[in-house]
Protein backbone atom coordinates (compact mmCIF):
# COMPACT_ATOMS: atom_id res chain seq x y z
CA UNK A 1 0.00 0.00 0.00
CA UNK A 2 1.59 3.62 -0.75
CA UNK A 3 2.03 5.98 2.01
CA UNK A 4 -1.28 7.94 0.43
CA UNK A 5 -3.61 5.44 1.17
CA UNK A 6 -1.64 3.95 4.30
CA UNK A 7 -2.39 7.53 5.74
CA UNK A 8 -5.73 7.90 4.52
CA UNK A 9 -6.86 4.69 5.95
CA UNK A 10 -5.15 5.15 9.37
CA UNK A 11 -7.08 9.05 9.33
CA UNK A 12 -10.90 7.24 8.50
CA UNK A 13 -9.62 4.40 11.16
CA UNK A 14 -9.11 7.15 13.75
CA UNK A 15 -11.98 9.21 12.71
CA UNK A 16 -14.50 6.09 13.21
CA UNK A 17 -12.59 5.57 16.85
CA UNK A 18 -11.71 2.29 15.42
CA UNK A 19 -8.87 0.49 16.56
CA UNK A 20 -6.75 -2.17 14.44
CA UNK A 21 -7.87 -5.05 16.48
CA UNK A 22 -11.37 -3.77 16.25
CA UNK A 23 -10.93 -3.45 12.21
CA UNK A 24 -9.07 -6.52 12.04
CA UNK A 25 -11.78 -9.00 13.82
CA UNK A 26 -14.47 -7.43 11.93
CA UNK A 27 -12.85 -8.12 8.73
CA UNK A 28 -11.49 -11.97 10.02
CA UNK A 29 -7.83 -10.95 10.08
CA UNK A 30 -5.65 -11.16 12.87
CA UNK A 31 -4.27 -7.43 14.49
CA UNK A 32 -1.00 -8.33 13.48
CA UNK A 33 -1.79 -8.94 9.98
CA UNK A 34 -3.95 -6.12 10.09
CA UNK A 35 -0.89 -4.02 11.06
CA UNK A 36 1.33 -5.72 8.33
CA UNK A 37 -1.06 -4.14 5.45
CA UNK A 38 -1.76 -0.99 6.66
CA UNK A 39 1.95 -0.26 6.90
CA UNK A 40 2.70 -1.38 3.87
CA UNK A 41 4.45 -4.96 4.57
CA UNK A 42 1.82 -7.21 2.91
CA UNK A 43 -0.76 -6.95 0.31
CA UNK A 44 -4.48 -6.27 0.66
CA UNK A 45 -6.93 -8.11 -0.92
CA UNK A 46 -10.04 -6.84 -2.75
CA UNK A 47 -12.44 -8.69 -0.46
CA UNK A 48 -10.53 -7.09 3.28
CA UNK A 49 -10.45 -3.19 1.12
CA UNK A 50 -14.29 -4.31 0.34
CA UNK A 51 -15.17 -5.19 3.98
CA UNK A 52 -13.28 -1.99 5.04
CA UNK A 53 -15.03 0.48 3.32
CA UNK A 54 -18.13 -0.62 4.35
CA UNK A 55 -17.13 -1.20 8.02
CA UNK A 56 -16.02 2.97 7.91
CA UNK A 57 -19.71 3.32 6.10
CA UNK A 58 -18.87 3.55 2.89
CA UNK A 59 -20.96 1.64 -0.10
CA UNK A 60 -18.11 2.56 -2.61
CA UNK A 61 -14.47 1.34 -2.69
CA UNK A 62 -13.15 4.29 -4.19
CA UNK A 63 -14.05 6.54 -1.05
CA UNK A 64 -11.45 5.13 1.11
CA UNK A 65 -8.91 2.93 -1.35
CA UNK A 66 -9.21 5.29 -4.80
CA UNK A 67 -5.96 3.71 -5.96
CA UNK A 68 -6.66 0.29 -5.59
CA UNK A 69 -9.84 0.81 -6.87
CA UNK A 70 -8.12 2.64 -10.57
CA UNK A 71 -5.50 -0.16 -10.54
CA UNK A 72 -8.29 -2.84 -9.98
CA UNK A 73 -10.60 -0.94 -13.40
CA UNK A 74 -7.16 -0.89 -15.56
CA UNK A 75 -7.06 -4.78 -15.12
CA UNK A 76 -10.74 -5.50 -15.90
Amino acid sequence: MKAVESRRLKTLLFDADLTYAKAAKQIGISENNFQQKINGNRRWWLEECISIARILGYEDLKDVFPERYERFLRKS
